[in-house]
């Protein structure tokens, strides 16, 4: 025994590689790649999100111009109803009109100009807001022109009011979801 213990006393330590050596390298594998959410149709042809990238701006600059025109042109026309009012006879024809019918068919061509604005975006979103206008100037053309109740008018006014609150809901929903998703 004393041959064996001065042996293995008198051979160098030798120290164990843990890593493994192949005579040949291993074949590098690509990740799988994992599916994709859907995407829309303006992401898969990225030539038309380019193309409403352009038009955009411009058809936003058209549509805030052509509003602000409009309420010039209304307020100019509820300045010339108050004249009427007051015993200046301007614009006989503006005379037997009723403010709220003024004010709806303004926010008829107002929405109307927001619902062809919406053509240049490249999302549905847009089309929420001209809705809501829409709907309101129906609801305050339908209030100005009522004389006498009846309750079909006054339950077809409470629908479009409900409607309207849905509008406001859907929107309110929506945009926060879009804020919250850190969209603009």
């Amino acid at each position: 025994m004393d041959d064996f213990s001065t042996h293995v006393s008198k051979q160098p330590a030798q120290t164990v590689s843990t890593e493994l050596q192949f005579e040949t390298p291993l074949p590098v594998t690509t990740p799988i790649p994992l599916p994709s959410p859907r995407l829309s149709q303006q992401e898969k042809r990225p030539e038309k999100r380019k193309l409403y990238s352009i038009c955009q701006p411009y058809a936003e600059t058209v549509k805030i111009v052509l509003q602000m025109i409009i309420g010039g042109i209304l307020v100019l026309l509820l300045l010339l109803k108050a004249l009427n009012l007051l015993g200046v006879p301007v614009l006989t024809s503006l005379a037997n009109k009723n403010p709220l019918e003024i004010v709806s068919y303004a926010l008829f061509f107002a929405s109307g100009i927001e619902l062809a604005y919406m053509l240049f975006t490249p999302g549905p979103d847009e089309a929420v807001e001209p809705l809501i206008t829409g709907l309101a100037a129906a609801i305050l053309l339908s209030v100005s022109n009522m004389t006498t109740f009846h309750i079909d008018e006054g339950v077809a006014l409470l629908l479009a009011v409900a409607a309207l609150a849905g509008l406001f809901t859907i929107k309110r929903t929506f945009f926060k979801r879009k804020a919250s998703n850190g969209q603009d």
